[in-house]
């Protein structure tokens, strides 16, 4: 062997051992993390994404305001979302992948101001269909998701003010009502009296008796059944406030355990009082000898609080990063209040004056219990469980 070939195994050898020793120094290294998918690349359909990042960069309270900015939106009352401008009947609202019932009687809308986005992870706008979501709209679907947990305590408090123009600080109608009418709940004072509870009995319809049918009510009860009613109801004019609205926040998390359990917390109160007055002429003209003769002339005044609230708590288990189970507890509350009066005259001679009292109150509670579970040992299979009764 010559020098060359000597110089040559040695620097190999010496090579090798260093690998060797950087081999024995180098420490396992494990990085762990969270996936976070990008449904804004990821879709295939025509789509806009609102995530937690962006309701605290533009402040907003709620979902209504927050979609204020969406192009293809548009926000009725500042509270009902109609996508593409179509209206309430072409849209569906979801919550966590379930159909979110409307709290109104005759109308297909969620109002989405009620929707605090303290407890919210983001709102999915999609306005064309894709077999992922339930085929109940032609106009575009809402997805609001709320968090699965926090990773610190929160507490927030946002409140506004607000003036509608001839309305705050002017005359308005209201009428005396129960102490807890500026929560919109009813705290017996419009409750029906038990004598007439009684005399309605079974359907049976409140008239006087006649002795011919053998059907109604008679007087000396009738005039019971009138003694029992309340008799407050002359409106009162009185300066209206302005309108306000608060929203209360707050959540917190619980480590359980060494493997990354914990148990967490979210819950948000929503509160909004608002007034608004309507002036109505009624005016009708009939053909007479000198050309038009006015047949009715009525003039109507009617001012509206509405009162809505609602309620979202929801409290999670989170264990070994691959499993949850979450439960979420929605109440939603909307009162109308109504006091409204007609003068005027009809039939050109009689003088009326009317008075008109109408409580409204819908509530809807709804209960969904959710589970995500992903297992990678089983070529990474991803279960979710959901159920969710309402009551309304």
């Amino acid at each position: 062997m010559n020098r060359t070939q000597l110089l040559a195994a040695s620097i190999a050898l010496a090579a090798s051992s260093l690998s060797l020793a950087q081999q024995a120094q180098i420490e396992e290294i494990s990085v762990i993390g969270q996936f976070v998918p990008d449904e804004k690349r990821a879709t295939d359909a025509v789509s806009n994404v609102v995530d937690s990042e962006e309701f605290t960069r533009t402040g907003d309270a709620n979902v209504a305001e927050s979609l204020k900015r969406i192009a293809g939106l548009s926000t009725v009352g500042g509270k009902f979302v109609y996508v593409r401008g179509l209206g309430e009947r072409y849209s569906t609202t979801l919550l966590n992948g379930a159909i979110l019932p409307s709290p109104e009687p005759i109308n297909r809308v969620v109002p989405m101001d009620l929707f605090p986005t303290a407890v919210l992870d983001s709102v999915l706008i999609q306005k064309t269909y894709s077999a992922r979501f339930p085929s109940e709209f032609g106009g575009g679907v809402l997805q609001m998701r709320t968090k699965k947990s926090t990773d610190e305590f929160f507490f927030n408090v946002t409140s506004s003010f607000g003036m509608v123009q001839n309305v705050a600080f002017n005359d308005g109608f209201r009428m005396d009502g129960g102490d807890t009418d500026w929560l919109g709940i009813d705290d017996g004072w419009r409750e029906q009296p038990v004598p007439l509870q009684q005399a309605t009995a079974g359907d049976q319809e409140l008239r006087k008796f006649s002795p011919f049918s053998g059907v109604g009510v008679p007087q000396e009860e009738l005039d019971i059944v009138g003694q029992s009613l309340n008799n407050q109801y002359t409106p009162q004019v009185e300066d209206l406030p302005p309108n306000a609205s608060l929203t209360v926040s707050t959540g917190n998390f619980f480590d359980i355990g060494d493997n990354g359990a914990k148990i967490n917390y979210l819950a948000a109160i929503n509160y909004s009082n608002a007034w608004d007055t309507d002036v109505i002429e009624r005016n009708s003209w009939v053909p007479g000898s000198n050309g038009l003769t006015q047949f009715d002339g009525l003039t109507y005044t009617g001012t509206e609080n509405s009162v809505d609230t609602s309620g979202i708590f929801t409290t999670g288990l989170d264990f070994n990063f691959n499993h949850n189970v979450r439960l979420t507890s929605i109440v939603l509350r909307k009162t109308d209040n109504l006091v409204g009066r007609q003068v005027g005259f009809i039939e050109a001679e009689q003088n009326v004056e009317l008075n008109e009292s109408r409580w409204i109150e819908r509530e809807l509670f709804s209960n969904q219990l959710q589970g995500d579970h992903y297992f990678p040992e089983f070529n990474e299979l991803t279960i979710k469980l959901a159920h969710q009764p309402h009551k309304g």
